[in-house]
């Protein structure tokens, strides 16, 4: 689906028509792209290697395609208890209590 391949590569075939095809050509990853009235229906993909040079050491990476879904992030400071003045004060009254525990 051409979603899915947009959200692989992080394209978006919505605001410039040819991007996917415009980052894969650019790689010169090698695929065939179904066109329906205009609209990239989907996209395949030969396998892929991936090499990378890191402090001058060279890895070869298998970049694995996994659909993602996208979730709404949850509100933390609604569901747990955080007062950042009392952690502070805590953090600096962990010395005090180290001192009476250990008669420093």
């Amino acid at each position: 689906m051409a979603s899915d391949i947009e959200n692989f590569l992080g394209t978006d075939d919505s605001t410039v028509a040819t991007s996917t095809e415009d980052l894969l050509k650019a790689a010169y990853i090698p695929y065939d792209a179904t066109y329906v009235d205009g609209v990239l229906q989907s996209v395949s993909i030969a396998h892929v290697w991936v090499r990378a040079t890191i402090d001058t050491a060279q890895y070869v990476f298998d970049p694995t395609y996994k659909a993602f879904s996208y979730t709404t992030g949850i509100d933390l400071s609604s569901i747990i208890d955080y007062d950042a003045s009392a952690l502070t004060a805590a953090a600096q009254d962990g010395p005090q209590l180290l001192r009476i525990l250990y008669r420093i």
